[in-house]
């Protein structure tokens, strides 16, 4: 019999420390949860509203006349509009009637911000501009990212992910059915009072959502760690490590016309789509193409790499999604599951229903601990002194 008792009283500690773990945690883990979930909610609608916000971005309008141009006559002829600028980034359109964005840094003011370029390239007419760093948009990636550290704060981030992780088992360990408690009493809303319906609504919407919710989390963490846990997998797996960048010699020659380095891409992998081209910072280091495959269906093309000769276009290097290395080619499901780039706008739209519940989470948890603390001193204080 006293076994039994000890066994029993074992398991109630237990179930009481699980009790308080997830208040602790919740509690010193409020700021950063609720950031996280306002950013991230309104990081999932950044396409939608820029779309609607800045129309000249996405759509383009009908000409008169067929113009056609090279890549290459497009570019020179919007950097000509534009004056003394430094090329830095080349997004191409994926449909006909989207612009051409490009990514630009005037060399004519010092400290000068990167001008965001919407150019048309049917006849290389510059359509808009704007800065990115400093919008709406710009600010609210920095703090979900960095939390303005830029050097510590991605590391910062992706370390709290791991006791938030915790915060979640725990919440979930708690509400779960156990002993004479049934499915339809967690299920249950009781409106008795504000107080009990909040506290039943808590731990229905954590437990309903807990899956979608952790594996953001669990994919923001990896992407804090991208490269490094790239590695120790690939490591672990087969043993090899990865050196993803070629190191060619330096040439002061000029660089090959930018259809050619598409060209190149599309003649290697001739299923791929060129997304983007990264220009060198300095001359002779490798042009850096990033592309996609259209029947992907996890859209994991992220991690199609390709790296060109600046001078001649001849490929030095791939990271090619259908043949990838093993420690990239987990870690690149993190981007689809943490973007929502699997799903479209349906997707993107549960994901900023996801950072408002993780938001009210955070604050019903907040108001829920203080009642409870409220409730403690009542009763202390109403027990008379002797």
């Amino acid at each position: 019999m006293a076994k039994t008792i000890t066994k029993l009283s074992l398991v109630a500690r237990f179930w009481k420390w699980i009790h308080k773990l997830h208040r602790f945690l919740g509690l010193l883990l409020a700021v950063y949860i609720l950031g996280m979930g306002i950013t991230g909610g309104l990081l999932s609608l950044r396409q939608p509203v820029d779309s609607i916000l800045s129309p000249t971005f996405h759509r383009l309008t009908p000409l008169a006349s067929n113009e056609s141009l090279t890549l290459q006559q497009a570019i020179d002829q919007a950097m000509f509009q534009m004056g003394a600028v430094t090329l830095n980034r080349i997004v191409l359109p994926q449909h006909k009637d989207q612009p051409l964005w490009m990514y630009v840094t005037p060399t004519d003011t010092e400290n000068a911000s990167v001008l965001e370029v919407s150019v048309d390239p049917r006849n290389g007419n510059v359509l808009d501009q704007r800065i990115p760093k400093g919008s709406f948009f710009h600010v609210i990636y920095e703090l979900h990212t960095e939390w303005f550290i830029h050097r510590w704060g991605k590391a910062i981030t992706g370390i709290l992910a791991l006791p938030t992780m915790l915060l979640m088992v725990t919440g979930l360990m708690a509400w779960w059915p156990r002993g004479r408690v049934r499915w339809k009493t967690r299920l249950s809303i009781n409106r008795q009072s504000s107080r009990r319906m909040i506290f039943d609504l808590h731990g229905i919407v954590g437990a309903v959502f807990f899956l979608p919710q952790m594996a953001l989390i669990i994919s923001g963490f990896g992407l804090a760690f991208y490269l490094q846990f790239a590695a120790l997998l690939q490591v672990g797996i087969t043993g090899e490590n990865i050196d993803p960048f070629p190191r060619p010699a330096i040439s002061d020659k000029a660089h090959a016309p930018l259809q050619d380095y598409v060209q190149a891409v599309q003649t290697q992998m001739p299923d791929a789509y060129v997304e983007r081209i990264d220009w060198p910072r300095r001359d002779g280091m490798p042009v850096v193409v990033r592309g996609k495959y259209p029947d992907d269906p996890f859209g994991r093309g992220e991690i199609l790499f390709v790296m060109l000769d600046w001078e001649t276009a001849r490929i030095l290097w791939t990271e090619d999604p259908r043949k990838p290395r093993i420690g990239l080619a987990i870690m690149a499901f993190t981007i689809p599951i943490h973007f929502g780039e699997w799903g479209g706008l349906p997707v993107q739209l549960f994901y900023a229903v996801l950072g408002l519940l993780l938001t009210s989470q955070v604050i019903s948890g907040c108001w829920l601990w203080y009642q409870r603390k409220r409730s403690s001193r009542v009763k202390r204080e109403s027990v008379p002194r002797t």
